[in-house]
């Protein structure tokens, strides 16, 4: 089941937040700061018309979520939608729970007027299968992710 999450979700949904992070090449940049993100999270639960936060259920477990947003272009008052993260337990992954929690994403972003949708992975977990999933989903390579660290 996807759902919109709900504030009692929240302290579940930080948990998945750790775990993804742990997982990422963020890990090894700097620390998980959970009070930051449970304040994110508390505010995109309470703006749902501005930030999606939607959660994957099964058998009433919290087994993913789906974090985006809607922002203008620097050029321009047209409104496109942006994701913060995707994530699904590693022992849920390979149903359909990613699929839907994008597909949501999608029909919330265009139903509020987005233009386009511009997902992005800078979490250097499962690229491959990452760009996989947006592209069998009708999505297309546009350009890249640079970094540099110090």
């Amino acid at each position: 089941m996807i759902r919109p999450a709900v504030h009692a979700d929240v302290p579940i949904i930080n948990e998945l937040g750790e775990k993804m992070f742990n997982e990422s090449a963020y890990a090894q940049v700097c620390k998980y700061d959970p009070e930051k993100v449970a304040h994110l999270l508390s505010l995109m639960v309470a703006n749902p018309d501005e930030y999606f936060l939607y959660v994957a259920e099964k058998d009433g477990t919290i087994i993913g979520m789906y974090l985006g947003l809607l922002t203008e272009y620097y050029f321009s008052k047209d409104l496109m939608a942006v994701d913060l993260a995707l994530y699904v337990d590693p022992t849920k992954r390979g149903g359909l729970a990613a699929v839907k929690l994008v597909q949501a994403f999608e029909d919330w972003a265009f139903a509020r007027g987005a233009k386009e949708i511009v997902p992005a992975t800078s979490t250097q977990v499962a690229p491959e299968r990452t760009a996989q999933l947006y592209h069998l989903l009708g999505y297309e390579v546009v350009g890249n992710l640079f970094k540099k660290r110090r």
